[in-house]
């Protein structure tokens, strides 16, 4: 398999979003380890404290705007105007209908479709867009 492994977090000291390793310190922190230039000669690694919630993984694909997508990410399909979450279940990524007569039923679809589909937000800082 050649998907790469990246993860993605927000940290709220910083208020921004992080892209790198996941690791879980000894006190149960979650952590992004993420490259930072010191100067145009240097780059280091530093790791940084990001909400738990918001740790999400690279689903291996871009959608249709070649944007990366993660674990969590809100898609938006133009023709049925369905909303989808990106989630991992059984091994896999999948695109979970966030459309409430589908959601009760747990209803996937293969995330190969997001190719059709927009990333137009997250779970975790655009909750309000699952609710509509």
């Amino acid at each position: 398999m050649n998907r790469e492994n990246k993860y993605r977090g927000f940290s709220i000291e910083l208020n921004k979003w992080l892209f790198g390793f996941f690791m879980i310190g000894l006190n149960g922190e979650s952590y992004i380890i993420h490259k930072v230039k010191v100067d145009e000669n240097t780059t280091i690694l530093e790791y940084t404290i990001v909400a738990p919630e918001s740790v999400g993984q690279f689903a291996g694909l871009p959608d249709k705007k070649g944007v990366d997508a993660y674990e969590n990410d809100l898609a938006k399909h133009p023709s049925s105007k369905h909303l989808f979450e990106i989630v991992f279940y059984k091994g896999a990524f999948w695109l979970q209908s966030q459309e409430p007569s589908l959601l009760k039923n747990n209803i996937k679809t293969n995330i190969s479709h997001l190719e059709f589909c927009e990333i137009i937000g997250n779970s975790f800082t655009n909750p309000e867009l699952i609710n509509k």
